[in-house]
């Protein structure tokens, strides 16, 4: 069966800050993600346990921040600083969906913490296989930031 994404605002006019689009974007990834370790399971691959298909998604994830992030450096024409929000406000609402339906399936506990080592260990992956034709190295506005230790808390959702 297809997906079915929203792929228009409520109110087209008007204008979305870097947070709302940011938590658009994580919705609709945590839909696919969730959709494409379901595909998985319709194609024979077995999980042996929620934490090894929890596990699939959060590879989807960390590959659709990756993609959100080149896509913003490459063809939004986003300014560093923008570039940044944009992708460090989506990590962070990844995070919490990751969270919120972890402590559904497994019960309370720090299920972020494991996701922002697993995106520096992205980082630094694609940092030693980038090549010069490719550009820079994507997730580096997240990693500088979790280096940092910056709130890693989900932005709030702003009444309007």
């Amino acid at each position: 069966m297809a997906l079915r994404i929203k792929s228009r605002w409520h109110d087209d006019e008007s204008e979305r800050s870097l947070e709302e689009i940011a938590g658009a974007l994580a919705f609709i990834s945590w839909r696919i993600d969730k959709d494409k370790a379901i595909n998985l399971h319709g194609e024979d691959f077995i999980y042996e346990t929620d934490e090894q298909r929890m596990a699939v998604i959060v590879e989807y994830l960390i590959f659709q921040l990756q993609i959100v992030d080149r896509i913003a450096h490459q063809r939004l024409g986003l300014n560093e600083e923008e570039r940044r929000q944009l992708v460090v406000t989506l990590a962070k609402h990844l995070a919490g969906h990751l969270q919120d339906n972890s402590v559904d399936l497994f019960g309370p506990g720090d299920y972020i913490q494991p996701f922002v080592e697993k995106i520096i260990s992205a980082e630094l992956n694609m940092q030693i296989s980038v090549t010069a034709t490719m550009g820079r190295p994507t997730l580096s506005c997240v990693t500088w930031d979790m280096r940092f230790n910056r709130s890693w808390e989900r932005p709030r959702r702003t009444a309007g």
